[in-house]
């Protein structure tokens, strides 16, 4: 997979997120981490922790604000991925 990582600041009263783009099957993909990532941000810290993948139904807007108090609030005890956006090949119709 390829990354290309863009970190997300968050307050100091805040639990801190990073948003990524990564590659799956040829597609990019926007993600959100929320929990505690390893030094370089690219991983969790605690690869023993349950991973909760959070998948938005199709009429959200924003797949990371409507999860960020669940995902939050959760992060403490599990690693939350949020997937933020696919980004896909629209179909070929002419097939």
């Amino acid at each position: 997979m390829r990354y290309s990582c863009l970190s997300v600041q968050a307050a100091d009263n805040e639990s801190s997120s990073t948003s990524k783009f990564i590659t799956v099957d040829s597609k990019d993909m926007h993600i959100v981490l929320y929990g505690e990532l390893d030094q370089n941000g690219v991983t969790f810290a605690d690869p023993d922790k349950e991973t909760l993948v959070m998948l938005p139904a199709l009429a959200v807007p924003s797949p990371n604000i409507y999860f960020k108090p669940l995902a939050e609030a959760l992060s403490s005890a599990y690693n939350v991925v949020v997937e933020y956006s696919a980004v896909a090949e629209p179909p070929n119709l002419l097939e």
